[in-house]
């Protein structure tokens, strides 16, 4: 591929001017969410699910990481790794589970923009167009995708993992040396690590094979054949550490799909959209097919991949992440070659797109910084909130079941149920007496379950409960707090009938 040429006509004092205001915004974003890692405020929907499943690697006596899933209340459908990850960096850091996957999150999606900001420098990508294909996605999580900034979650691990095979790929097929076929192996290595890690994380794996398939056939073979023996390789390690309950849970557990839920992406549709205008130009000006191709291929693969993902039931914005990185490469080539049409003036075009690409979040990141440090002020009195929550749920002696399973986690309650992938395997017409009949028996001393406002909601819950609730009247309703807010539930707290 023909590397671009930027012409020397000023555009190094707006790369500087561009880079102090992202740096400036970024420290505006950063601010409340960091305030927050420390705290045990649930920040994700998904953190308590992830820190319980931690907790059993790091004291197997609290039970198998991966349980019978036909017959119990707890599941667990995500490979093992992050897991083994969080729960080292917890035992040796900070000896706290929650804390050390939010740290361990960050870190990994910072070391993820870096890559991806690495692969646009190999594409032949110029300053402004590796600076900016850095802060695009980091600003974007910040701002808008807020439930994978910075929380228990495996996300941006796996995305480091693909990332880092994108980044080997890239160069092997910009290579003429023998050793590409050495370090084409070790990039499908790392896409088969990062399945360790998040399991559906394989549109930029996909993205890479079409990519080698198209513009070297010897390493593509060589991609496929090792990708294959360690795809292979992988199954017969989990397996054998894990058994059976392993690949039954992550790779076949039920998951409703429907195309109606692809009306949740207008959210993040709408975050995205000045990157969609600003990528638009970028794909078109490109004038050297080869460099045009790939771009065009990664981004293409992760747009459709994260639409059909959207389809799944409690698939939520992280399916658009892989998308966000795409735009973030296809925007920093596309600024690096738009001064090559207007040699000697001030690349217009340039400096309209790159307005384009970063003024969303860093509008958002400088009008929001009164609020976010107010936000910040009021943490001490939200945490004794949730604490009064807590204790309230761990004076009884009976153990409770929470939809949220950080309430649960951090009230000292055992792992009881996991509603929200029992409620799955129920409305795909699973047949699970055990938790309708604890629910009529009274056996749980408090249950938590959001508001249901939404029909998926509402479905879920008679699926759970049926008509067994009728047994158990609220007590508490806490509606959304001062920094609860990557959250819209309305949480509400049953007590049995006496």
């Amino acid at each position: 591929m023909q590397k671009p040429v930027c012409a020397n006509d000023g555009t190094k004092k707006f790369t500087y001017s561009i880079l102090f205001f992202l740096i400036f915004s970024s420290i505006c974003t950063v601010l409340f969410p960091f305030s927050e890692i420390f705290t045990h405020i649930p920040l994700a929907q998904n953190e308590g699910w992830n820190a319980y499943q931690i907790d059993r690697v790091i004291n197997p006596a609290l039970g198998p990481l991966y349980p019978d899933p036909q017959n119990g209340l707890i599941f667990n459908n995500y490979p093992p790794l992050s897991f083994y990850i969080v729960a080292y960096f917890s035992k040796y850091v900070t000896h706290d589970v929650m804390v050390a996957g939010r740290i361990v999150s960050f870190l990994f999606m910072a070391a993820s923009c870096f890559l991806c900001s690495m692969c646009v420098k190999s594409l032949g990508g110029k300053p402004i167009g590796i600076i900016l294909s850095f802060f695009i996605p980091f600003l974007y999580t910040a701002m808008y995708f807020k439930w994978w900034f910075a929380t228990n979650d495996p996300q941006w691990i796996g995305i480091f993992f693909v990332l880092v095979s994108l980044f080997i790929s890239i160069n092997c097929i910009n290579s003429n040396k023998g050793n590409r076929y050495f370090y084409i192996c070790l990039a499908a290595f790392f896409s088969v690590v990062a399945g360790t890690a998040k399991h559906n994380e394989f549109a930029i794996p996909l993205s890479i094979t079409i990519l080698l398939f198209f513009n070297d056939k010897k390493i593509f073979y060589t991609w496929c054949a090792s990708g294959i023996l360690f795809t292979a390789l992988a199954f017969l390690c989990l397996k054998a550490i894990f058994g059976y309950n392993l690949i039954e849970d992550v790779f076949f557990h039920p998951r409703v799909m429907s195309l109606s839920n692809l009306n949740n992406m207008r959210d993040s549709s709408s975050w995205m959209q000045m990157l969609y205008i600003a990528a638009l130009p970028c794909l078109i000006e490109i004038k050297d097919k080869k460099l045009r191709g790939v771009i065009l291929i990664i981004f293409t693969v992760c747009l459709i991949l994260g639409i059909c993902q959207r389809a799944g039931e409690g698939v939520s914005d992280n399916a658009q992440i892989d998308t966000l990185i795409a735009l973030a490469i296809v925007i920093g080539i596309g600024v690096s070659v738009f001064p090559e049409k207007w040699q000697g003036y001030r690349t217009p075009s340039m400096i309209l797109l790159t307005i384009l690409a970063i003024t969303p979040p860093v509008i958002k990141s400088v009008t929001h910084l009164p609020t976010n440090i107010k936000n910040i002020q009021q943490i001490p009195a939200q945490q004794k909130r949730w604490d009064a929550i807590y204790n309230m749920i761990s004076s009884n002696p009976r153990p409770s079941a929470c939809r949220m399973l950080s309430i649960c986690y951090w009230a000292g309650q055992p792992y009881t149920v996991d509603m929200f992938n029992l409620g799955q395997y129920l409305k795909l017409n699973g047949r699970n007496k055990i938790f309708y009949d604890m629910v009529k028996n009274k056996d749980f001393g408090m249950i938590e379950y959001s508001y249901c406002y939404e029909k998926n909601c509402e479905m879920e819950k008679n699926a759970l409960f049926q008509n067994g609730l009728n047994n158990y009247h609220p007590i508490k309703t806490e509606r959304r707090f001062g920094t609860f807010d990557r959250f819209y539930d309305v949480l509400v707290f049953y007590a049995p009938n006496d």
